[in-house]
């Protein structure tokens, strides 16, 4: 689930909603988004709006910080949370061993209303936690994106995208998980045969440094953009005009921008996690020799992109889906009503 969309449909419908941004991203500049850099930053921030309906939402590793937050967030919050995980590595890292820790992790979610998952794996992960079935949900993260045609791209992105004869894209953290330098080894062998393409990698992350010396050695220069983070606009703009969506990651919760892909009609690749969606050309995690024999089978002419509409997606809805398990929001049109 995009927050951003999440946010815009709560103002839309009349409702005041304030983002606290705990990611590494501290860029993010808006009235209605605070970046606290402490701790008690962020403590103060969500006491001063205790009032208001707490939406908690995480991904990657629940670190003890993550935890504790939830906790106190449970505590100070009188009309309780609702929290979305979008962690496809909580089932495979499994319960903690450590009983303290499994203790603190059940004593944080059980503050929460409702646990809203994107798929059954970590919907399992937390009723094996001990968490009230009754309160856990399984809600696709996907709402369909407009149209893609009316998107103007940044200059950088139109520069390099025009130069070359066919586009590949991925979208995701410079982070182990997502295995940027298999994607990079296996384009700089696809490359051979098209030496016309480019890949537009999208995401930040701590791996940034090593990527760009890989890019360096492998003689990808000039080949491969490393844009950094875009805004969701850019980044449906690049995606739209893709010959090719490549999702490389070792594991998923799910992932949304492979589902606007497919949603846009572009040839999409990606890792066989097990919760990949209908539509997707899957290949081992890790396997290089697989991915080159995927993006070697990309179709020389994409065909006329159907780009779905909010009426015949099968996703549509899912925003009033996540909603409909928070605390004090069964009217969303009520313009009283506050989220953070």
């Amino acid at each position: 689930m995009h927050l951003a969309g999440l946010q815009n449909y709560l103002e839309r419908k009349g409702h005041s909603c304030f983002v606290v941004n705990l990611g590494k991203n501290k860029k993010l500049r808006s009235s209605k988004v605070t970046s606290p850099t402490t701790s008690i930053g962020v403590a103060r921030h969500l006491w001063k709006r205790r009032d208001h309906v707490c939406h908690l939402h995480f991904g990657g590793n629940l670190h003890a910080r993550i935890l504790l937050l939830a906790l106190f967030a449970g505590v100070i919050f009188p009309g309780g949370c609702a929290t979305t995980i979008h962690s496809g590595g909580l089932p495979v890292w499994g319960i903690p061993a450590d009983p303290l820790r499994r203790m603190l992790m059940r004593m944080s979610f059980s503050r929460s209303r409702a646990i809203i998952c994107v798929n059954r794996r970590i919907a399992g992960f937390f009723g094996d936690l001990g968490i009230r079935r009754d309160r856990i949900h399984v809600v696709s993260p996907f709402a369909a994106p407009d149209g893609a045609g009316r998107r103007q791209l940044a200059p950088f992105l139109e520069l390099f995208m025009k130069k070359k004869t066919r586009i590949l894209c991925s979208i995701g953290l410079l982070e182990e998980e997502y295995d940027i330098p298999l994607l990079l080894s296996a384009f700089r062998r696809y490359a051979a045969f098209n030496p016309g393409a480019g890949l537009v990698v999208i995401g930040s992350g701590s791996l940034r440094s090593m990527i760009e010396d890989r890019i360096i050695t492998a003689g990808l220069s000039g080949k491969v953009l490393l844009t950094g983070d875009l805004d969701h606009a850019q980044t449906l703009g690049v995606l739209s005009s893709s010959d090719c969506y490549i999702r490389a990651s070792r594991y998923d919760g799910d992932c949304i921008s492979l589902r606007e892909a497919i949603h846009f009609g572009i040839h999409s690749i990606a890792t066989d996690t097990g919760l990949r969606p209908e539509g997707a050309v899957l290949f081992q995690p890790g396997n290089e020799d697989e991915l080159l024999e995927r993006m070697l089978a990309i179709p020389d002419s994409p065909g006329i992109r159907r780009i779905g509409s909010d009426g015949d997606n099968p996703h549509f809805g899912r925003i009033e889906s996540i909603l409909s398990n928070f605390p004090h929001v069964e009217t969303p049109q009520a313009p009283h009503n506050e989220a953070l």
